[in-house]
């Protein structure tokens, strides 16, 4: 359940989507749609004083906000949406030095990351809405994208491993941004699921954060494939403006 879909390019509540078509929406067949993975969703409770009003959301399709949601995805819930935002911080990852900047700090929080990683974890940001969380920084993407995958053992890394974000018990991924203080990546082994004794990543984290003044060694075919995703969703030009 979500308390905001998607609407005619913006965020509305239950509220406002049946101020705008009317409680003869499922006649017409004019849904709204879930901000995170596209469903079409239903209002709830609009004039119940006994619930909060709200989007229903189909089960079983693994999304974040549906009741069922894939256990490793279930922490991606915002306070709430800026769809006209979401485009505009797109666009701004796709500005090549953006670009490079976040892959060098996902880099150094995994180990021989390559491009093909970094464009899966791109589009797993983006299919779920990622870039449309209100608020939302640039800054705050490389610590979002490397929990989005698994990372297999490659000649850098000697087991498979995933982060997960750990933060404070019941906060939305508001937090992330708003106090990073109190968030911390995690490594577990991708297999069992059990943690691994290598150190947690602070948020913002030093040793990651110098990634964003070491990217001049990243060459035209490299940032070719980095930008595989930014193309993918219109960005084909990634110049700085």
């Amino acid at each position: 359940m979500t308390e905001q879909a998607i609407f005619q390019g913006r965020a509305v509540t239950p509220e406002q989507f049946l101020a705008m078509v009317g409680p003869e929406y499922r006649q017409l067949r004019i849904y709204p749609t879930c901000p995170s993975c596209g469903s079409d969703l239903a209002p709830y409770g609009v004039h119940s004083t006994k619930v909060q009003s709200r989007f229903d959301h189909p089960d079983k399709t693994g999304c974040p906000l549906s009741s069922t949601p894939d256990a490793r995805y279930a922490f991606l819930r915002p306070n709430g949406w800026d769809w006209a935002a979401r485009e505009r911080l797109f666009a701004r990852l796709c500005e090549t030095e953006n670009l490079k900047e976040t892959y060098s700090v996902c880099r150094r929080i995994i180990p021989g990351l390559n491009s093909e990683e970094f464009y899966r974890a791109c589009q797993r940001a983006y299919q779920y809405g990622v870039f449309g969380y209100r608020g939302i920084e640039l800054w705050v993407l490389p610590y979002l994208l490397v929990t989005l995958e698994d990372f297999p053992k490659n000649d850098k890394r000697s087991i498979p491993y995933r982060f997960v974000l750990h933060k404070p018990d019941h906060t939305a991924i508001d937090v992330l941004w708003l106090e990073p203080q109190n968030c911390v990546l995690r490594a577990y082994f991708a297999d069992t699921g059990n943690p691994m004794k290598r150190r947690e990543i602070r948020i913002p984290d030093a040793e990651a954060e110098k990634g964003r003044e070491d990217t001049d060694w990243m060459k035209d075919p490299l940032i070719r494939l980095l930008r595989r995703c930014c193309e993918e969703h219109g960005h084909a030009s990634v110049s700085a403006g």
